[in-house]
């Protein structure tokens, strides 16, 4: 095998620590003849000196490579024209700040890849390696955040020995931490409850957060039973249940549910999240895949009655007194999909890591810090992988590198047509733009951006 492929450094945000590519996968694509640049950057979780020892060319230049990886997107300035990108574009909705970056790549004859879309072929779906890290990051993060609420309201619990993700040196540090916090709760020492989390989606999103979740002791239970644990449960314990599609919506009409029908026709369905699961929840973490025009979990009007004041509860948290009380049952949301606007219509922005947490309250409004505000904690950070950045490359790079292999057998310049012949159905599937337009599948992303355009005029 020939070829050079480049690992570009990450542009997205500070906190973004990952690359595509760890030395074990550049190791193995240099003793099979491909070239490898990576750009030097001392803020990734691997050094420049491990991906040397791997025998990678460190370099800033890396207009030799036919291919340029990433895992967030690029800068326009950066685009070198006629290469293959890959990366997660956020361009399939017509996400209108990911707009700027579609017009530059069609404009540079940029054929760009993006992993999600990258659904089947010769390894596992490369999205899921991040999607398993972002749910297992998000509970370590709004378990913390929980922790820091529960203090403020005057319960001092296991939980606030719950550290942000990125302060673990590695996933099993955090692990340990979890079952630490764990056993003092089975031992008795959580001061308040019962306490009920609530997994939305089937994805690995949820069946990541889900295994962090498990380090604690805890029960699952159906969501018609949340309810009752919710008012009669132990506190030696977590309750959890999960909530799919068709858990949770049913058709207008009837109440009746069909997928098929349903992904065809969304209108003809209502969620009834708001109304038979969230009021029983004491925090909700989040994992589906939304698309506009689907119900949402959680509108702005469900605000009114979900973050509804307990009148026992005082309003003033400098004096809670001997016997704090909870202002309501729901306290947190991790909204790991981090659409703003989208299935959880509270997310009103992508929150950082190093500013992780804010806080919504009935009548919409958003206070950016602080623990002591009125209203439910939210965590929509956007790129939660990139707390665990060694981890997350390793297991992202031994999924992608199937895929990389089959890519140097293709060219930017060549046409869509023998690229197809090249590769498998999954990297054909994956093409956003190829030959200065957007690719066959992807051309409604053209009407998307025509219709908001006439709905904001």
């Amino acid at each position: 095998m020939v070829g050079v492929v480049a690992v570009s450094r990450e542009q997205y945000n500070p906190w973004e620590r990952r690359a595509t590519l760890g030395p074990r996968q550049v190791r193995q694509l240099v003793e099979e003849g491909v070239k490898v640049i990576v750009q030097p950057s001392k803020r990734r979780g691997y050094t420049v000196k491990e991906y040397q020892e791997a025998g990678a060319t460190i370099q800033e230049d890396m207009s030799e490579a036919s291919i340029i990886t990433s895992i967030k997107d690029m800068s326009i300035e950066s685009l070198i024209p006629n290469k293959t990108y890959t990366f997660f574009s956020h361009t399939i909705k017509a996400q209108p700040h990911s707009m700027p970056l579609l017009d530059a790549i069609l404009e540079k004859n940029i054929r760009l890849v993006d992993y999600e879309k990258l659904t089947s072929g010769p390894g596992i779906w490369p999205a899921s390696a991040m999607s398993r890290f972002a749910g297992i990051v998000g509970v370590l993060n709004i378990l913390h955040g929980i922790g820091l609420r529960l203090m403020a309201f005057g319960f001092n619990t296991p939980f606030a020995h719950i550290a942000m993700a990125h302060n673990y040196v590695s996933y099993e540090a955090a692990c340990q931490a979890v079952r630490d916090v764990g056993r003092r709760i089975a031992e008795g020492e959580m001061c308040v409850g019962p306490l009920t989390f609530v997994f939305t989606g089937a994805g690995g999103v949820s069946r990541g957060a889900q295994e962090m979740f498990k380090h604690l002791p805890h029960e699952f239970v159906t969501p018609d039973k949340l309810p009752e644990v919710a008012q009669h449960g132990e506190k030696t314990k977590l309750y959890a249940t999960i909530v799919d599609i068709a858990d949770d919506l049913s058709r207008i009409s009837d109440g009746g549910f069909d997928e098929k029908e349903y992904n065809q026709h969304p209108e003809l369905y209502q969620s009834n999240f708001a109304k038979k699961v969230a009021p029983y929840a004491s925090c909700i973490v989040n994992g589906v895949y939304w698309q506009p025009g689907q119900p949402r979990l959680l509108t702005d009007a469900d605000a009114k009655t979900l973050l509804a004041h307990d009148p026992n509860a005082p309003q003033d948290l400098t004096d809670i007194g001997e016997d704090p009380i909870l202002p309501r049952q729901l306290l947190a949301i991790c909204d790991i999909s981090a659409d703003e606007d989208g299935s959880i219509q509270w997310t009103k922005y992508c929150t950082t890591a190093d500013e992780p947490f804010c806080i919504y309250n009935q009548d919409g409004q958003i206070i950016k810090s602080g623990m002591t505000a009125d209203g439910v904690l939210m965590c929509s950070v956007d790129n939660m992988p990139a707390q665990f950045p060694k981890d997350a490359t390793d297991y992202f790079g031994e999924l992608y590198l199937p895929y990389l292999k089959e890519l140097l057998k293709t060219d930017a310049n060549s046409t869509f047509e023998e690229y197809q012949k090249a590769v498998c159905p999954a990297l054909e599937n994956a093409v956003i733009a190829t030959n200065g337009k957007l690719a066959p599948k992807y051309q409604y992303i053209a009407d998307l951006r025509a219709k908001s355009t006439s709905q904001n005029h």
